[in-house]
């Protein structure tokens, strides 16, 4: 079995991810008849569909990670603005730390930056 960690936000509810489970009839294989589904740990339920549907299954629950964290951060005004070529001289920096390095841009935390 393959694990996975979802957060508990309302854009990754038990609903949300029943409704993408239904996207993949296989995973259906390896529930209960629907009827017995609020039965199930939520977390049993996320381990299952990840090992079954795998990297779509991870994906998806990035994005909504995200999504959420994108609109939280927005909402209480925790984004940084910068001047365009500041911002465009940090991007071009090597002295990042080395986990947001690894990072795609998008998903960077534009507020951290490794001070020696």
């Amino acid at each position: 079995m393959s694990y996975i960690y979802v957060p508990l936000y309302e854009t990754l509810s038990i609903k949300l991810i029943f409704k993408k489970i239904r996207e993949y009839p296989e995973v259906l294989d390896y529930l209960p008849d629907e009827q017995d589904w609020g039965r199930l740990p939520r977390q049993f339920i996320c381990n299952i569909a990840h090992t079954i549907i795998g990297k779509p299954f991870a994906q998806w629950v990035m994005e909504a990670d995200n999504d959420r964290n994108q609109v939280v951060a927005a909402k209480q005004d925790c984004m940084i603005h910068m001047d365009p070529e500041i911002a465009k001289a940090f991007e071009a920096s090597t002295a990042i730390s080395s986990k947001s390095a690894t990072l795609p841009r998008s998903q960077r935390a534009p507020s951290h930056t490794q001070h020696d």
